[in-house]
């Protein structure tokens, strides 16, 4: 499966990965999934790491229909790692479709990082 999701409740994030070739459907069922699970609450912060992409047939209505039904609160703080080029406009697109909340979408998983973790206790802080 192309896309998985995994939660650490002790520091308060979800992480996203993934990988290869990405469809509308990989997209939609990860996202489903993890926002159905008894674990999610809408202000974990996320880490969505789509560096391992190598091509990604997700398109512009699923991204609208995705941004348009949120389930993180606009308190929620998630940070994008893409690599530059066509996977990385579709996440500026879905990003620009939000319209609330704190995304942001970086190309260097430590200054990802570093905003991801602005903020947060000690014992939140991820690496």
């Amino acid at each position: 499966m192309p896309c998985s999701h995994s939660f650490d409740l002790n520091k308060g994030v979800i992480f996203v990965t993934s990988t290869g070739t990405v469809t509308d459907q990989d997209w939609i069922s990860n996202l489903t999934s993890m926002a159905r699970n008894k674990d999610f609450h809408p202000d974990l912060r996320g880490f969505s790491d789509y560096s391992g992409v190598s091509e990604s047939l997700v398109t512009a209505p699923t991204l609208e229909l995705l941004a348009a039904n949120q389930a993180s609160s606009p308190k929620a703080r998630w940070a994008f790692l893409i690599t530059p080029g066509f996977s990385g406009a579709m996440i500026e697109f879905y990003k620009s479709q939000v319209g609330r909340g704190q995304i942001q979408v970086f190309t260097d998983r430590s200054k990802a990082l570093v905003w991801l973790n602005e903020g947060v206790s000690p014992d939140k802080v991820i690496v």
